[in-house]
């Protein structure tokens, strides 16, 4: 991306003096998008999000909160249907239904077990109930469920992707913080100055999306802050390259480059804008997944899965996965990258047949 575009948004928000504030899209992949912003680089609707971060976290650009989507861990759409399901079941064939007790009998139902026409009547002792008080009462409501029959003082709610059809529990729901931007001194200076400096520095190589490892450390330490401080979640997963340095010997640097290459940028294709892909060494990557629930760590890694078999890489390479988790008990981002060595390691074999 040429730091022309990025100076041409700082410009662009000088001339505003005010607030750049997402608005309603339903081409967004959450969502929102920031037309201004949007128009400037020339991208698909939220796309622009990713920029914007960047001269945020760069300190360009200051930022406010403004909303919170809920996103599909598999796809990445907001196009969710939260729905009331069954904990036996989990059909949603559900209704919300008074429970009737039964003075005489001690019999205990919902209300459409008792309901015969205009009248209830007692399926176990076959009485008619007629006054409220005096015969039986309603002591709560329940859930009915009209697929498998059973009744439950709660409902379980399950999300349903609109997008990929993926079903998957409100806990593994993602969820992805929208703020609004808004120029600062040093977006001014760097205006002036003609050149946002670190757009080259701070990549490994220029136009590829991952960051080396003093910026991934920069960056841990951001996100760690702001868990700290608001209580957010934060997941850390650990992407090592097992046998990285025999495939090198047999396939050739060169042919191991652009394996790495096409490895990165399908990997980072899968995750959002606001997460971070960086370089902890030469055959370790790691990836900082801020705002997402540990319960959906599962579907990112079987997503991560199918992208790399997507490569149809030949010959064998041996990739291990490994997630560490913020919790408020850790007092520094180190402890997030030693958690992650000492955790259970995914393990996928490319080439397997």
């Amino acid at each position: 991306m040429s730091i022309d575009y990025r100076l041409k948004l700082l410009e662009s928000m000088e001339k505003m003096r005010d607030w750049l504030h997402p608005s309603i899209s339903k081409i967004s992949k959450y969502g929102y998008y920031y037309p201004s912003a949007c128009e400037i680089f020339s991208c698909a609707q939220g796309e622009e999000l990713g920029h914007l971060e960047f001269l945020s976290q760069n300190q360009y650009l200051d930022r406010q909160f403004f909303d919170k989507v809920h996103i599909c861990p598999r796809c990445l759409s907001y196009q969710l249907n939260f729905r009331e399901i069954c904990p036996s079941c989990h059909s949603s064939n559900l209704l919300l239904t008074k429970q009737l007790h039964h003075y005489s009998c001690g019999y205990v139902a919902p209300e459409t077990k008792f309901r015969q026409g205009l009248e209830f009547k007692c399926p176990k002792c076959h009485e008619v109930l007629r006054h409220i008080g005096i015969d039986y009462s309603e002591p709560s409501e329940v859930f009915l469920c009209y697929h498998c029959d059973a009744t439950s003082p709660d409902s379980d709610i399950s999300c349903l992707c609109f997008n990929c059809e993926n079903i998957f529990d409100v806990s593994c729901a993602i969820k992805q913080t929208l703020y609004s931007y808004k120029i600062n001194v040093k977006g001014v200076e760097a205006l002036e100055r003609g050149l946002v400096k670190e757009n080259v520095q701070q990549f490994i190589e220029i136009d590829f999306p991952l960051y080396n490892h003093a910026m991934f450390k920069e960056f841990s330490q951001h996100y760690f802050k702001e868990s700290k401080r608001y209580g957010a979640s934060l997941q850390l997963i650990q992407i090592t390259l097992e046998n990285w340095q025999e495939f090198i010997d047999i396939n050739g640097v060169e042919e191991g480059r652009q394996l790495f290459h096409d490895l990165i940028i399908v990997i980072k294709e899968s995750l959002r804008d606001t997460d971070i892909i960086g370089l902890l060494d030469e055959e370790r990557v790691g990836i900082l997944l801020p705002d997402t629930p540990f319960t959906c760590i599962d579907i990112i890694l079987d997503k991560f899965h199918d992208t790399i078999n997507q490569l149809n890489i030949n010959n064998r390479l041996s990739i291990n996965f490994s997630c560490s988790s913020y919790s408020k008990e850790m007092s520094q981002p180190e402890e997030l990258f030693k958690q992650v060595n000492q955790e259970k390691t995914y393990h996928f074999l490319t080439n397997e047949s």
